[in-house]
């Protein structure tokens, strides 16, 4: 006669459940485990790369896969969240009470759909602004403080304006600078038909009124083309205004000599190009946005209401010396 205890079936089947068997719960945290070297060696790779091509900060997007490094990000967290899972659902499983364990793996379920859902619409999100950011720079550079001109470059360089165009030139701004007194409120400037050139969120941003960039005036201090406001914690300011010149390829008027820099955009979209609509942003090699047509942008030409690194009329500019002449705090606006 055997000694040993023969189990009820219930204890035999719950023995051979794999829910039970803890050889599961080993695998999914293997899987785990896995999952995060993966992600380390993603990091590691991909800081390797960016350490060796500084500009690739400035090339490639969240989801640019043909980096290793963002590759093996990739499957990385896919792998750690899979066995993470797997090993909760092992877990629940264990519980004596076969009600508790349902709702409970129906509690991880959701948990687990609704993290997915909020996490791809913010990578989406992300991924939108990082391009239109990269359009908006591929256009406009936004240079480091440290690199940027000083205000007096013009005039102790190569630039040498004569005293006449010394004289234009500060007339422009301070016509631009009475002009633009009625645009102080930004709701002024969008009842009078200016729009955001795009809607991503920015801290410094254009406003284009398609009337007067197709009215034939160039340099009109009462009807500026483009206005150029600051997005900060006390609302919209005006900083610059931007004249636009009638047609692609025309010269820009050089009233101040070489004072007066004009500038050209070639990733501008528009939904009327002839109406001298600006709508949208591409970034470089990519389409314009759907329904949208690159739109050839005429020179156009910054004068600046606050003191900038570089003079009033200065285009490449650093968001960071705008708020701090402003000596406020950017709270970036999507328009």
């Amino acid at each position: 006669m055997s000694n040993k205890l023969t189990p009820p079936d219930g204890a035999r089947s719950a023995e051979r459940s794999p829910a039970h068997d803890p050889r599961g719960l080993g695998w999914f945290l293997g899987l785990g485990m896995v999952g995060l070297v993966l992600l380390l060696t993603g990091l590691i790779w991909d800081a390797v790369l960016h350490a060796r091509n500084p500009e690739l900060a400035h090339q490639e997007g969240l989801f640019t896969l043909s980096n290793p490094g963002h590759l093996l990000l990739l499957l990385g967290i896919v792998t750690v969240a899979a066995g993470m899972v797997g090993a909760a659902w092992n877990a629940l499983g264990r519980t004596t009470d076969p009600r508790r364990s349902r709702l409970a793996r129906r509690a991880l379920l959701l948990s687990v759909a609704l993290t997915t859902t909020v996490s791809v619409a913010a990578l989406n999100w992300a991924a939108s602004a990082e391009s239109a950011a990269r359009a908006h720079g591929a256009g406009h550079v936004h240079t480091p403080d440290h690199d940027e001109a000083s205000p007096h470059e013009h005039a102790t360089g190569s630039c040498q304006p004569t005293p006449a165009q010394r004289t234009a030139a500060s007339k422009l701004v301070a016509d631009t600078r009475r002009g633009l007194a009625r645009f102080a409120d930004l709701r002024s400037a969008l009842a009078a038909g200016y729009a955001p050139h795009h809607h991503a969120r920015e801290a410094i941003k254009h406003y284009f009124n398609p009337a007067y960039v197709t009215d034939g005036r160039v340099l009109d201090p009462t009807r500026p083309e483009g206005l150029m406001y600051a997005s900060t914690d006390r609302g919209p300011v005006a900083v610059a205004a931007v004249y636009v010149m009638n047609r692609a390829g025309e010269p820009g008027k050089a009233v101040g000599g070489c004072l007066t820099h004009w500038h050209t955009h070639d990733n501008l979209c528009s939904t009327d190009p002839a109406n001298g609509m600006i709508t949208g942003l591409h970034a470089p090699g990519r389409p314009c946005p759907p329904g949208q047509v690159p739109w050839a942008a005429p020179p156009m030409l910054h004068t600046w209401m606050i003191d900038v690194p570089g003079g009033p009329f200065a285009h490449n500019f650093s968001a960071s010396a705008v708020f701090h002449r402003l000596r406020a705090v950017p709270r970036p606006s999507s328009g």
